[in-house]
């Protein structure tokens, strides 16, 4: 939203469906998200916003703290 104040917040979101959307401005790299569509191990990746207080204790408890891309 800092940049486009008509952006909504997504709280979970294929790598498929996200790179289908083909935006200009990704909160992660498109490299990164390959990787994580081809990995064998990953299966889920949650970007979190780290200046939050709270946030990076919640996700590293499993809880929904930010936007969760999982593998399709």
């Amino acid at each position: 939203p800092k940049k486009n104040n008509k952006a909504t917040f997504i709280d979970e979101i294929s790598v498929k469906d996200l790179l289908k959307k083909n935006l200009d401005d990704l909160i992660i790299e498109r490299p990164c998200l390959e990787i994580l569509q081809s990995s064998e191990v990953l299966k889920k990746i949650q970007i979190i916003n780290g200046l939050e207080k709270g946030n990076l204790t919640k996700a590293l408890n499993g809880k929904a703290a930010g936007t969760v891309i999982y593998k399709d």
